[in-house]
């Protein structure tokens, strides 16, 4: 026998908070941002972005994780067009070792020319909120 649930939003018992996952872990963050504007293009359980330097910039969570050891993802590109993008010769990184629980400083670079303005910076952080 099969089941469907159909609803347009499920919140806590207090009627006011979204439902905790247990037993599943879920996205707790997540940015897609421009650093050439720098805007954030869409997000969820982030206060802000702060363009640091070229290629440099740091995430501010809206609810901080409950320690600084969650998981962070990425992507990144330099869209013009169909396949134009900086690929090959190119990374991203949010960085580990200078991580806390209210922020995240990623970087982008182009091989050979240092760090670098991306048009698309994405992230998607996993780990538990305070």
């Amino acid at each position: 026998m099969t089941s469907q649930l159909n609803v347009d939003t499920i919140v806590n018992k207090a009627g006011n908070n979204p439902v905790a996952f247990t037993k599943q872990e879920g996205v707790k963050a997540r940015l897609n941002y421009n650093d050439n504007t720098p805007a954030i293009i869409e997000s969820f359980n982030v206060s802000s972005v702060n363009d640091e330097a070229a290629g440099k910039f740091k995430a501010s969570w809206t609810n901080s994780f409950g320690n600084a050891n969650y998981s962070a993802t990425g992507n990144h590109a330099e869209d013009n067009g169909l396949y134009s993008n900086f690929g090959a010769g190119s990374r991203m990184s949010w960085f580990n070792s200078s991580r806390t629980t209210a922020v995240c400083y990623g970087a982008s670079e182009v091989v050979g020319s240092g760090f670098t303005d991306m048009r698309t910076i994405e992230g998607q952080f996993i780990g538990d909120l305070a």
